[in-house]
């Protein structure tokens, strides 16, 4: 899955707000960085996840995410990633094959993405 806006920059994101957010809900999170992406994040334990974030901090590649509650956790996890967009950006979530997407509101429900997931 793919997270993010379509603009070229984010200036808005909070990058040492989304660090310190991160490791306090994922407390052995790996934090890398690499030459294609700024980020990339790891984290195995309860939920598994890999997830790059572009240099320009304007999308999340979910390469991989898996929980006892899958599809909700995962839902859940999106709804998560959302609050570190600006309110006033158009962030997008879409699949790899670009064939389903769904536009993210602030409003948007776990069973909304759910739809998108499954």
């Amino acid at each position: 899955m793919f997270f993010g806006l379509k603009e070229k920059e984010n200036y808005d994101f909070d990058m040492g707000k989304f660090n310190r957010d991160i490791k306090q809900r994922f407390p052995n999170v790996i934090i890398s960085e690499n030459n294609e992406f700024n980020y990339n994040m790891l984290w195995e334990d309860e939920y598994q996840f890999n997830l790059p974030m572009s240099r320009n901090r304007c999308a999340f590649a979910i390469d991989y995410f898996n929980s006892k509650d899958r599809i909700n956790d995962y839902a859940k996890f999106i709804i998560w990633l959302g609050t570190y967009f600006s309110a006033k950006e158009e962030v997008i979530l879409c699949d790899e094959s670009g064939n389903h997407s769904l536009v993210m509101s602030r409003g948007i429900s776990v069973d909304d993405i759910v739809k998108v997931l499954e």
